[in-house]
């Protein structure tokens, strides 16, 4: 990224520091399912499709860290990445759709 010019967090921050820096969204994005349920804005399927995709989200973040020091090696996270978003992306989707359906 460097060699062409971009100017990425994982530029900016660096490897080693860009990765301790990934636990901290991913756990955020958790803990704030776990908040938006208690407060009631999601329903519980939400929080329970969401706990679903854990394991890709600890695949990425184990994968990133056994790797962080060799660039080439880190650059397939993209997919994992890719992968989690997909995976969380349709569990919340298909929580929500089943919540109303089933009144829940």
């Amino acid at each position: 990224d460097i060699a062409a010019g971009k100017r990425s967090p994982v530029v900016k921050l660096g490897l080693p520091l860009a990765t301790k820096v990934l636990r901290l969204p991913i756990v955020g994005l958790y803990l704030l399912h776990v908040a938006f349920v208690a407060c009631g804005w999601l329903p519980w399927p939400c929080l329970v499709a969401a706990l679903l995709t854990l394991p890709l989200a600890r695949a990425l973040e184990r994968f990133v860290s056994l790797n962080h020091l060799n660039a080439t090696k880190v650059a397939p996270a993209k997919i994992f990445a890719t992968k989690w978003h997909a995976a969380h992306g349709l569990a919340l989707s298909a929580a929500l759709v089943c919540a109303r359906l089933y009144n829940l």
